[in-house]
């Protein structure tokens, strides 16, 4: 019989001269890792049973041989003898021999590369030339049991005792060995070893259903029941011989334990088969690779990063060739859609790596809803409040900010790095009373050398209380106050918290290199739940017009999100927040002013420059663009006077010729 290789044991089981039948086993029956650490069960082995690995063409061939022979010797000393159970014997081995023939034959043709006909390889060959040798091996075991009928029924007067005894006597020496050895890989595949040869079968015995491996488990039956089937032989011709002499049984009756042991002998041979057509006829109806496969894999593929959940997982086992795997997976919220084949990929390579047996690994993406899912519940049940005059009008968009704020960074609500007005270090007191009247701040950033290396914060009231005391011409250095330093990706709640704690309203942004990337304040935060603070002082960022009703003109710092909300676009809000933003994005390149681009049915121009950003953007549709929540309508406000006017201060502003387009 072939080497089971269990994990410790592999390469302590030889062909031995019995040779058992083979069994062609999917190549999934149990799970292939490339590494025992991570076997998530540190009590079993998870040995490699690829099937054409695991038996190599010289090995079956010297199987094959061993296997001729020993019937051939069986044969010879059942004809002599004519004891009908020598010549079971003899069928036992020669269903052994056909077994390895057909393994030969299923080898040379389940190992044939994929192609066209075959995308998935002729794995299932194998498995076919195994249900032939099952059969084969059905028909031998009748034949067997004909025996024994026939011998019970016709009772040969002269047998020959002493060639046939000789005969099972070493039969029976060899099948100890090989159940020695099948009793050992049955232990080593559970991380036993036991050095004494009868303690070791007998505990064997105990662990055999424990076995992971189905083709381990097999070996050490089949090897038992070799083994039992030769000492039957043995003590049915001693019975036959010498019964009758010692009263045992009366002499008419002689034959009978010859007879009865040639039938049990055939039922063995009957048994093997049944076990080899069930376990290979799951390789031909489309079976699965195994719950315990499954469980692996499943495991395994949520633990990946960016993977949320196994929503679905289905596996079809082709034998030799391998198990094709279909995953249906959730991915983050997080990556964006340009990353998605990137992470696929990357779980494919990863299942490959982890998964030997693993031919192909499909895999299905869906989007992570379940977010979305509880803010619509959430707003389905606040407007079910407001309906039922529970909730204020005022109050819904409140609450539905109040959901929003838990879901949303840093990055969403700063104010970028290129609308932060800063002043350097080395300013005085005069300079920096004169920057903080031009901008209308009480606060600003200070920083040395350039804008990505902010020390601290500088507020009028510290710069006026200084003023008092020290000479106009004196450095702020010694007036910088440290503020707080956060990553874009932080949670706006996070950000209150520290707020709150540090006792602070402004706090500093960098993006992942380190780089300053804007600034945060709480009055940013708080208009997240209460909407716009009206600030006399504030320039109007987020403006928008409709000239005409098919068309609208748009702050370029306008947010996406919010468009969409209103006016049903899709525009894409993944990678970009604002509209200036998003077509920048798109075109690919700076922008200049007449610049066009085309999303779905949406033209959008770029009317305006101010230096590298897109300051106002034209939004035409081919139909009526009408808001779509009326009761918090965005078209309030004209369009600002440099807009309007076509007059801007450093501004890059259509020529005339589209200025009346504005109006």
């Amino acid at each position: 019989m072939n080497d089971p290789h269990s994990r410790r044991g592999r390469e302590a089981q030889q062909i031995n001269s019995s040779a058992s039948p083979v069994v062609i086993y999917p190549a999934t029956n149990v799970v292939d890792y490339t590494d025992e650490d991570a076997d998530p069960d540190p009590t079993r082995s998870s040995p490699v049973y690829t099937f054409s690995k695991l038996h190599g063409r010289r090995a079956v061939i010297v199987a094959l041989l061993a296997n001729v022979v020993i019937g051939s010797i069986k044969l010879f000393a059942g004809l002599i003898g004519r004891h009908s159970s020598m010549m079971s014997e003899a069928i036992h081995s020669y269903a052994d021999a056909i077994n390895s023939g057909f393994l030969l034959i299923g080898l040379q043709k389940g190992s044939r590369a994929a192609d066209k006909t075959h995308p998935f390889g002729y794995g299932l060959e194998t498995t076919l030339w195994a249900m032939l040798a099952s059969l084969f091996m059905l028909l031998l075991g009748g034949w067997s049991i004909s025996l024994g009928i026939d011998r019970l029924m016709h009772p040969e007067a002269h047998e020959i005792f002493a060639v046939s005894a000789l005969v099972l006597l070493m039969s029976i020496v060899l099948e100890i060995g090989a159940v020695y050895m099948a009793a050992s890989a049955v232990l080593a595949e559970q991380g036993l070893e036991d050095d004494r040869p009868w303690r070791t079968i007998l505990r064997a015995l105990k662990q055999v259903r424990y076995v992971v491996s189905p083709t381990t488990r097999f070996v050490f039956y089949e090897d038992s029941l070799a083994f039992l089937g030769a000492l039957l032989a043995l003590i049915a011709i001693t019975m036959s011989k010498f019964g009758p002499h010692v009263g045992l049984i009366p002499k008419e009756y002689s034959h009978f334990p010859d007879a009865f042991a040639s039938v049990v002998i055939g039922l063995m041979i009957v048994g093997l088969g049944v076990y080899l057509f069930l376990h290979n006829s799951r390789g031909l109806t489309g079976s699965s690779a195994g719950p315990v496969v499954e469980r692996h894999i499943r495991e395994y593929v949520h633990n990946i990063h960016g993977i949320t959940a196994v929503l679905d997982l289905k596996t079809a086992d082709y034998g030799m060739s391998g198990v094709v795997v279909h995953l249906r997976v959730e991915v983050d919220p997080d990556i964006a859609v340009k990353d998605v084949d990137d992470l696929t990929e990357h779980v494919r390579d990863r299942v490959h790596t982890k998964f030997k047996t693993v031919k192909e690994v499909l895999i299905e993406v869906v989007a992570h809803e379940s977010d979305q899912e509880w803010r619509n519940q959430f707003a389905r049940v606040v407007h079910l409040g407001v309906r039922n005059e529970v909730i204020k009008p005022t109050e819904e968009q409140m609450l539905v900010n109040v959901y929003e704020f838990t879901q949303r960074r840093v990055s969403d609500i700063m104010v970028p790095r290129t609308d932060v007005d800063c002043i350097e270090v080395t300013a005085n007191l005069q300079e920096a009373l004169g920057k903080l009247k031009e901008t209308g701040f009480s606060r600003l950033p200070v920083y040395r050398n350039d804008l990505d290396d902010i020390v601290g914060i500088i507020t009028l009231k510290t710069v006026m209380g200084a003023l008092s005391e020290y000479p106009a011409n004196q450095s702020i250095e010694a007036l910088v106050k440290k503020v707080g330093v956060y990553p874009e990706n932080k949670p706006i709640s996070d950000l209150l918290e520290e707020f709150k704690r540090r006792k602070t309203k402004l706090a500093l942004v960098v993006d992942e290199h380190g780089g300053f990337a804007g600034i945060a304040t709480l009055e940013d935060l708080i208009e997240e739940i209460v909407g716009e603070i009206y600030d006399p002082d504030d320039e109007e960022e987020d403006w928008i017009e409709q000239p005409n009703a098919d068309e609208l003109v748009v702050s370029g710092r306008f947010e996406v999100e919010k468009l969409n909300q209103h006016f049903g676009f899709n525009i894409p809000a993944t990678d970009f927040k604002t509209l200036g933003g998003v077509v920048f994005g798109l075109l690919g390149q700076e922008p200049r002013v007449e610049d066009a681009v085309e999303f779905e049915d949406l033209t959008l121009t770029v009317l305006a420059m101010d230096g590298h950003r897109v300051n106002a953007v034209r939004i035409k549709s081919p139909e009526a663009i009408v808001d779509k929540l009326p009761d918090d309508p965005l078209i309030s406000a004209p369009l600002p006077e440099d807009i309007r006017d076509g007059e801007v201060v450093d501004v890059e502003i259509v020529g005339t010729e589209n200025r009346d387009a504005l109006h």
